[in-house]
């Protein structure tokens, strides 16, 4: 049996022995903990970085544990900071090779930075008056992050206050947590390449499924073409007619076959032409001629329009853009209920839209009824609609215009919160 003191009021070697016992195994509970992460989706970085430095700070009993990355050769980021006393995550400070040369040294060649004392230590010295003193730092224990040979960052612990020694065990343990780390962002990384490689094999699927409803929407259009030119025919010889009441049947005849005739102009146009020639096309001077017109669009049901635009030019077709804009803010405003709003807006892609420089955006919002996942599903089908009297064409002429002009259309929302219609289109030089 082993008691917790001697006479003298310090610990007895038996005493150590068994705090040092227990220390190891409390970190090989947390390397188990840390070892055992299970990351899913599109937030797998992000929760493994939270779950490791969390861990690792309580475990090590360590103010401040940092995950840093190297953004460039001579930038190191922060990509997470835990804080123990708040609970709260931060993010975004850099530190410069510039400035901290024999730190930036130190972390390409040593396995681990110890420092006892941050201020005077050989690595961390030079951190003293920019970063030590502002945070309160008094030692430091830094694991590199390697990746296929090479050091792509840094898990940082940062000790506040009183003095402190670093045992091996915590060194061990602080460079298990950095490999650890490691293979945390091996694994996101796995996730996100097998996210895009769904995507576009989803995309894929999808152009497929349209290319086969565009070619039979042709055929049968051309057909039926057919037949409406020779019923059209009869209906003006009809038309002509002595007979009164046969000379109104045939008006209405012609009505009719007006209508068929310009239902399958729609559906002639869900077809490829490639070979249309593309010229450089103001997209914010065709925003801006439509704009009154739109606006009586929203009227008619009550609703708003706001529009932003910036000078924006594209490859394409000046009466084809104008279809698509038109046909985006007719399926917007039938979309709203009584006061709704309608944005339009030309902007440069956002980082999470995955679209390059060579892209503008062309989006259309709106706040009304939203759509479930069956409707978002296919919403670009021709003869699809959810509205009694709709065709179906609207909004499947817009795919096929943008398609034809080497673009790209994305479709997001919610029931209840509305829709956001994002047209990428490339741009002119």
């Amino acid at each position: 049996m082993w008691t917790p003191g001697c006479g003298d009021g310090a610990p007895s070697p038996s005493y150590a022995h068994d705090v040092t016992i227990i220390r190891r195994a409390g970190y090989e509970s947390a390397r188990l903990r840390l070892a055992r992460l299970r990351l899913a989706g599109n937030t797998a970085r992000e929760v493994g970085a939270q779950r490791a430095t969390e861990i690792s700070a309580r475990s090590l009993k360590v103010e401040r544990v940092g995950i840093w990355l190297f953004s460039a050769d001579d930038v190191l980021e922060c990509a997470l900071m835990f804080t123990l006393s708040s609970g709260k995550h931060s993010a975004g400070e850099r530190l410069f090779a510039s400035r901290f040369p024999a730190y930036f040294e130190a972390l390409r060649s040593v396995r681990a930075i110890v420092a006892d004392d941050a201020t005077t230590n050989s690595a961390t010295a030079e951190l003293a008056g920019d970063y030590l003193l502002r945070h309160g730092i008094t030692a430091m224990l830094d694991a590199p992050i390697i990746r296929d040979g090479s050091v792509v960052g840094v898990v940082c612990h940062e000790h506040v206050g009183s003095e402190r020694r670093w045992t091996q065990t915590e060194i061990d343990f602080a460079s298990s947590v950095a490999d650890i780390v490691a293979l945390v962002f091996e694994q996101a990384d796995r996730l996100e390449a097998e996210a895009r490689h769904q995507d576009q094999k989803e995309r894929e699927l999808e152009n497929r499924k349209m290319d086969a409803l565009e070619r039979f929407a042709r055929a049968i259009a051309h057909d039926f073409n057919n037949v409406l030119s020779t019923v059209s025919a009869l209906g003006q010889a009809v038309a002509k007619s002595s007979d009164t009441r046969a000379a109104e049947h045939g008006k209405e005849l012609l009505e009719t076959v007006g209508l068929g005739t310009h239902l399958t102009r729609q559906l002639l146009e869900l077809s490829r032409s490639e070979d249309a020639p593309h010229v450089k096309v103001s997209l914010s001077d065709v925003v801006t001629r439509l704009e009154p017109m739109l606006r009586t669009l929203m009227e008619e049901v009550g609703g708003e329009l706001s529009v932003v635009t910036m000078p924006t030019h594209v490859l394409g077709d000046e009466t084809a853009l104008e279809r698509v804009l038109l046909n985006l803010c007719t399926n917007a405003r039938d979309a709203l209920t009584t006061g709704g709003h309608v944005r339009v807006s030309l902007r440069d892609p956002r980082p999470d839209e995955e679209l390059s420089d060579g892209f503008a955006v062309l989006e259309v919002t709106d706040d009304g009824h939203g759509m479930d996942e069956e409707t978002l599903a296919r919403v670009f089908e021709p003869y699809f609609s959810t509205k009694p009297e709709g065709t179906g064409l609207g909004l499947a002429s817009v795919y096929a215009i943008v398609r034809q002009l080497g673009g790209e259309v994305q479709v997001t929302s919610e029931v209840d919160a509305g829709s956001s219609f994002v047209v990428a289109l490339p741009r002119a030089e």
